[in-house]
């Protein structure tokens, strides 16, 4: 029976008010990466609230926005092959699952196969996960079970270790989720996973890069016509007042940039503060010119991957690449 698991999403807000203090509004000291360049930034969850996932749903079917519609290609196009690595009665935990669309062809594959298994959606979103369900059952999938997992990735992790016992499990990033950072917190978040998640042999990760270089294919699928990336950035600043309390932003102060930038090859939308702006519940000011990024998007091919897979101790055991584009699958696992 499909269900849906409080696995840490009640406390949604409680982790999204920590998130802003922490990497915002630095109540713990500057932010830095791991590199130790400090930044301000809005962290990603907040951005995917409610209104904020309506949005995004519009976006993924943007003809500019190419990510959603090649990274599913690529699954219709070797599912037979990537299936035949997820064993029977395994469980797929699917990090951040959004629009499961591309994941589908997968999941149809494993059906054919007779492979039972278990899919977990898990997301920061009930509504996400909701949408994920109700997706499978559409698909008419009998040996495709389905329990949701409402919580972070951590929180999924945990669930995964209490409960997962011996079977085999396959952590699904198909929202270029892993990898998508500086070098070295991706390296961190990499080695967090294989620490924490990957159990046994049998255990595996499968994660989607996009390899494009293209500054203009990438430029124009975050600056659509409609203007709805901007709607969802925006969005996420007004649902920061929300969970904070506290009125903090306001449209009229804040400019939206793009930038685009080599060497990783990384977009990111910035908000720049037009003029001095107070904050005093926060103790904290924003002087005119100071930025505050936001949903960053990291380029990285598999030659770039392969530097994070080794300095993570992880083994890269395959590799697929979409049949007319730079979105690349890679199943890797303990080295």
């Amino acid at each position: 029976m499909d269900q849906i698991l409080d696995v840490g999403g009640g406390e949604i807000q409680a982790y999204n008010k920590a998130l802003l203090e922490k990497k915002l509004f630095w109540g713990q000291g500057p932010f830095t990466t791991l590199k130790g360049h400090a930044q301000k930034v809005l962290p990603t969850s907040v951005i995917y609230g409610d209104t904020g996932l309506e949005l995004w749903a519009s976006i993924t079917h943007l003809t500019s926005y190419y990510q959603t519609r090649e990274k599913a290609a690529l699954l219709v196009e070797n599912s037979p092959d990537l299936a035949r690595w997820i064993q029977k009665d395994s469980v797929l935990i699917d990090l951040g699952c959004g629009d499961i669309r591309k994941l589908t062809p997968l999941l149809e594959e494993l059906n054919q196969s007779q492979k039972s298994v278990l899919y977990c959606p898990l997301d920061l979103s009930r509504k996400s996960i909701d949408r994920a369900i109700q997706q499978t059952k559409g698909s008419l999938l009998p040996h495709i079970s389905v329990t949701g997992l409402w919580g972070s990735f951590e929180d999924g992790v945990d669930w995964a270790n209490r409960n997962c016992g011996n079977r085999p499990r396959m952590f699904l990033s198909l929202g270029s989720i892993l990898g998508n950072n500086h070098f070295e917190d991706a390296v961190a978040r990499l080695i967090w996973l294989r620490s924490t998640g990957l159990r046994s042999k049998h255990d595996r990760i499968l994660l989607t890069m996009d390899k494009t270089k293209d500054r203009d294919k990438i430029c124009t699928s975050y600056d659509d016509a409609q203007g709805l990336f901007t709607r969802l950035i925006r969005q996420g600043f007004q649902d920061s007042n929300d969970i904070l309390g506290d009125n903090w932003y306001r449209e009229e102060d804040w400019a939206l940039l793009r930038r685009f930038t080599r060497d990783p090859t990384m977009h990111r939308f910035v908000f720049q503060a037009k003029h001095t702006i107070e904050c005093p519940t926060r103790n904290v000011t924003f002087r005119q010119g100071d930025e505050i990024d936001c949903y960053e998007g990291f380029k990285y091919g598999p030659e770039e991957m392969a530097e994070q897979f080794k300095a993570a101790g992880i083994h890269e055991y395959a590799r697929w690449k979409g049949p007319h584009n730079d979105i690349c699958k890679l199943l890797i696992a303990h080295d």
